[in-house]
């Protein structure tokens, strides 16, 4: 950790832990800390010139690079100063995580200054939270400083036992219990403003928050976004033009009309001004364009052929009355989709997969108001490619929530690059939810689920023993094991381990040599082959994984889908295995 910020940031809603804390006596006094012991701490750093950048002094093998060229590469001495850790210090970005005060006095530091920029997240959090929409909620819950796992009763276990700091420890813990509460506060203020917000054309006998009219409309476009003869209709008008140019960050005639329609009918419901506004948008399309494809007009014709000076005045009538009558049946049947929606929005729940969670992405604004419902079971997203894909930035969560049966078709219609939605079967209003069926739901985006083995009968599984069988024998890994069994990159190409019946035995299939291979893949990925399912439901699964350890005693291996910070571990028993094989 260093020991202040290069330069001040806007507080972001994914909270990311300091490189550089920045302490001072206002930010300590806001986040309820004293000053003490911090204003007698100092720190030993050196720079180049009066107004350079601070460095740490470090050794020969670990010095920064800028302070080698300033003070040559073995300089006898260096200039060094000792600083306070108070104040906004100038820190050399490469010398900022290597910063750290020694013993207590260093994990103190550290504590203050997470403690610090927790206070500013929650400050900007109490600030926006009025104003928040279901996206922006979605965003501020992704990534908080209070985790899961929460990271300051471990970091500040280690001031236990450390003579004159047991009770900053407790004035520490005292101030982040109240951020905590802080935080809840503004989450909860917020759920309350939004309901009341939302509540205009709701039914009282909502389950959860009701979604606003707006939430409705969204979701009369998406079905309709999602019908064959609208697609249809809207290619056909586009095409009697001669399927005119578009640029390609440019939207499509019918999301471009529908997109109108919804920011008309969102407002207050007008109906009328929906229908006005999307013929507004496809007159600015398709207006000025003339008729290219005759053949294409409606059958029979809208417009009687008399009284027009040319046949192309008469196709212009013709194309422009088209259009209209298109734009009619559009709106009609958005209408009796939205009325749809308010008239069922008091029905059974169904069961949703969310893959792609949480919904914090901008095109996915209309659905984001599912973060409202129960998550009833979530599991991390698991690749089923065999050749090495390029790994997520950040950890794909797939979620299976209980939603009212409209939300559940609204999001199945919805259309995103972000995010994928599968609806599940029905659940009564206020009957119990079958654990079964939620693991049906979520096993497709997860692979294989921990509790697919809980109800395993004990001994080998008979399928498994089979997919074994078909597979055959692995490649013998012993000679590798005994001569390079700590480096992957010289196993077999393309090899393959098969696991014995009993993971104690001594061959090339025990839980041993599995145990071995997982230590030389450590961070490195491998196809694990697995029986997924129910007991009486079983398949066979090649998920592309990051093997992290084995349990010699019962062969259990433990692997993560993503080689990723916090990313979830899963764990598989012996007889669920089926083989581990290379990845390329």
């Amino acid at each position: 950790m260093g020991v202040a910020m290069i330069a001040s940031a806007r507080t972001a809603a994914a909270f990311h832990s300091p490189v550089a804390p920045l302490l001072t006596e206002a930010t300590l006094a806001a986040a309820g800390l004293p000053l003490q012991p911090f204003d007698g701490m100092q720190v030993e750093l050196v720079r180049a010139s009066a107004k350079g950048k601070w460095h740490v002094p470090g050794t020969d093998a670990s010095r920064c690079s800028h302070v080698s060229r300033a003070f040559g590469y073995r300089p006898a001495s260096l200039p060094v100063q000792k600083i306070s850790v108070l104040g906004e210090h100038d820190l050399c970005s490469s010398c900022a995580s290597q910063v750290r005060l020694p013993g207590a006095a260093g994990v103190l530091h550290v504590a203050a200054g997470l403690i610090v920029a927790a206070c500013q997240w929650v400050t900007e959090l109490e600030r926006l939270a009025p104003a928040m929409g279901w996206l922006d909620v979605a965003r501020w819950s992704r990534q908080t400083p209070f985790g899961p796992p929460d990271p300051m009763p471990a970091l500040l276990a280690e001031l236990k036992g450390a003579r004159g700091f047991a009770c900053h420890r407790g004035t520490a813990l005292a101030a982040w219990g109240r951020l905590r509460q802080r935080r809840d506060a503004a989450l909860a203020a917020w759920g309350r403003l939004r309901q009341r917000r939302d509540a205009a054309l709701a039914v009282a006998q909502q389950s959860a928050g009701p979604p606003g009219l707006r939430v409705l409309a969204a979701r009369a476009r998406d079905l309709l976004l999602g019908d064959r003869d609208t697609l249809s209709e809207a290619h056909a008008l586009d095409a009697i033009a001669g399927g005119g140019r578009r640029m390609i960050y440019e939207p499509g005639l019918a999301p471009l009309a529908f997109d109108a329609w919804l920011r008309a009918v969102a407002a207050d419901g007008d109906l009328g001004a929906g229908h006005t506004a999307m013929l507004a948008a496809v007159e600015g399309r398709l207006g000025g364009a003339e008729v290219r494809d005759v053949s294409l007009l409606p059958t029979p014709a809208l417009t009687p052929s008399t009284g027009h000076a040319t046949p192309a005045a008469w196709a212009a009538a013709e194309y422009r009355l088209a259009r209209r009558h298109i734009v009619d049946g559009w709106c009609a049947r958005l209408g009796a989709a939205l009325h749809d929606g308010q008239m069922h929005t008091g029905g059974d729940d169904q069961l949703l997969l969310i893959a792609g969670w949480p919904i914090i992405n901008e095109p996915d604004r209309e659905v984001a108001y599912l973060t409202q419902y129960p998550v009833l079971a979530r599991a991390v997203i698991t690749s089923r490619y065999r050749h090495p894909q390029p790994e997520p930035q950040s950890i794909p969560w797939a979620v299976v929530l209980r939603v009212p049966a409209f939300a559940a078709g609204h999001a199945a219609a919805h259309h995103s690059d972000y995010l994928y939605a599968k609806t599940g079967v029905a659940v009564p209003h206020d009957g119990p939810v079958d654990d079964r069926d939620v693991r049906t739901l979520l096993r497709p985006a997860a692979g294989y689920l921990p509790e697919d083995s809980a109800d395993d009968a004990a001994g080998p599984l008979p399928a498994v023993t089979a997919w074994r069988t078909e597979v055959g024998p692995g490649y013998d890994l012993r000679d590798w094991a005994r001569e390079h069994g700590e480096y992957h990159w010289h196993l077999p190409q393309r090899w393959r381990w098969t696991p014995a019946d009993d993971p104690h035995a001594t061959g090339p299939g025990s839980a041993r040599m599995l145990q071995q291979l997982c230590q030389a893949l450590h961070r490195y990925t491998a196809v694990l082959v697995i029986a997924a399912g129910e007991p009486d439901a079983l398949q066979r699964l090649e998920l592309l994984v990051s093997p992290k350890a084995v349990n010699p005693d019962t062969g259990e291996l433990t692997y993560q889908p993503y080689d990723l910070p916090h990313c979830p571990t899963v764990t598989v028993p012996w007889r669920r295995i089926i083989g581990l094989n290379d990845a390329w």
